[in-house]
């Protein structure tokens, strides 16, 4: 088995054959051996994210008391495609996302997410749950968010 770095010597035969063709295949089994290591260990791609939408929910003691969309996204995520991880995300959503409680919270019953941002905060990883096609999917965190937001009673009294 080869370990990264290093090339186990080949012993090539004496015959004409083997001196016309040994160096070319020493040498086709060198450059292999050299680009197995990296191919293993690609780099990370940090991709721009530029569209898409995000479902927002808002759940207080695990009911669902409202949802809206975000009709755009933007920021960065960073993959490494060879160790299947989402190492990095950055995500800003649409400013002003309106989103009407089904039950009122707090004592308000609209709010709007004047901005908000998503990334991955200290001691963030991630995990794959699933994989297929050339494709997978991950699960990670610790995720921080920051953004502000304001609500809104029926009667029109804002907070902030």
């Amino acid at each position: 088995m080869l370990q990264e770095g290093w090339v186990r010597p080949i012993r090539l035969s004496t015959s004409r054959q083997a001196e016309k063709f040994g160096p070319r295949v020493l040498a086709a089994l060198i450059l292999c051996a050299a680009l197995a290591p990296a191919a293993a260990r690609a780099a990370p791609i940090t991709y721009s994210v530029t569209g898409g939408s995000v479902v927002l929910t808002v759940f207080v003691g695990g009911t669902s008391i409202g949802s809206s969309s975000s009709p755009s996204v933007s920021g960065t995520v960073t993959l490494d495609m060879a160790g299947q991880s989402l190492d990095a995300l950055t995500i800003s959503l649409a400013p002003n996302i309106g989103l009407g409680l089904t039950t009122p919270y707090g004592g308000y019953d609209a709010i709007t997410i004047e901005s908000a941002s998503l990334s991955d905060a200290g001691g963030y990883s991630s995990t794959v749950i699933g994989s297929a096609g050339g494709g997978f999917t991950v699960a990670g965190g610790a995720l921080g968010v920051s953004g502000f937001w304001g609500a809104q009673t029926r009667v029109g009294r804002t907070r902030q």
